[in-house]
């Protein structure tokens, strides 16, 4: 991505703009002749826009081979847009330029969407889990994962409003929390009052920090499962199922 964004700042030499954009598209099988040489599927688009010089139709024609240039001696390797599309086709997609001289250039890599089978991470027991983080990304993303992985998801995005929904919601029986919030409660706080309302409330810790460094912050007790971030779907699995486990030793 770096080298794309490189080239385009070369390209404008001080004057213009740039943008960085992505897009989902999907080639249909019955419209083989428009896919690029892709097999047909979903697609991740990254692309990269700039105003700039443009290339010629010569110059677009060798851009993407190895050593090709058309900087000052010194000024660059060629390797750069070689780079990008050989990591775009070892992914199993590839990279398509757009170019007119003087009407700048766009760059799009093709990835090919990861199919997750939600059979292969179906939980033993469908949870109803209360989500909680202060980032509405975070709680989208792992939402998303959660509900891919068979259970109910509810949503808060600090301690006061999981307490309450707590209160409200009888069904909810895995509290799912970062520690590191903002205001009063942290989240090994939120799991201590929580267990005042349901005592046997699964309950599962997120951090970007180590365990080993949180244990120098607070206690982390037998019966809290923790997670480090950035987690896969595989792993959050294996900690409610852990999570499950530690109130089940109580």
């Amino acid at each position: 991505m770096l080298n794309l964004i490189f080239n385009a700042v070369d390209a404008l030499q001080g004057v213009g703009s740039i943008e960085i954009f992505t897009e989902m598209v999907v080639f249909p099988s019955h419209k083989s002749g428009s896919n690029h040489n892709l097999n047909p599927g979903k697609y991740v688009v990254v692309g990269v826009v700039d105003t700039g010089t443009g290339m010629s139709e010569d110059v677009l024609k060798n851009a993407t081979e190895p050593f090709f240039t058309t900087k000052e001696v010194g000024k660059g390797t060629g390797l750069g847009l070689s780079q990008c599309r050989g990591f775009a086709e070892q992914s199993g997609g590839t990279l398509l330029i757009e170019s007119k001289e003087g009407s700048g250039t766009t760059v799009r890599m093709f990835f090919p969407t990861s199919q997750v089978s939600r059979e292969n991470h179906k939980p033993e027991i469908s949870r109803t889990i209360l989500l909680v983080d202060d980032e509405l990304a975070i709680r989208d993303l792992v939402g998303e994962m959660l509900r891919t992985l068979g259970h109910t998801v509810f949503v808060a995005e600090d301690s006061r409003d999981a307490l309450e929904q707590l209160k409200k919601n009888v069904t909810i029986d895995c509290l799912f929390t970062d520690i590191i919030m903002p205001g009063s409660m942290n989240g090994l706080q939120l799991v201590d009052e929580a267990r005042v309302l349901k005592p046997n409330l699964l309950a599962l810790l997120a951090s970007g920090y180590s365990r080993e460094a949180l244990r120098k912050l607070a206690q982390l007790k037998d019966d809290v499962s923790f997670i480090q971030k950035p987690y896969s779907l595989s792993q959050i699995s294996l900690q409610i199922d852990a999570a499950a486990d530690s109130i089940v030793r109580k």
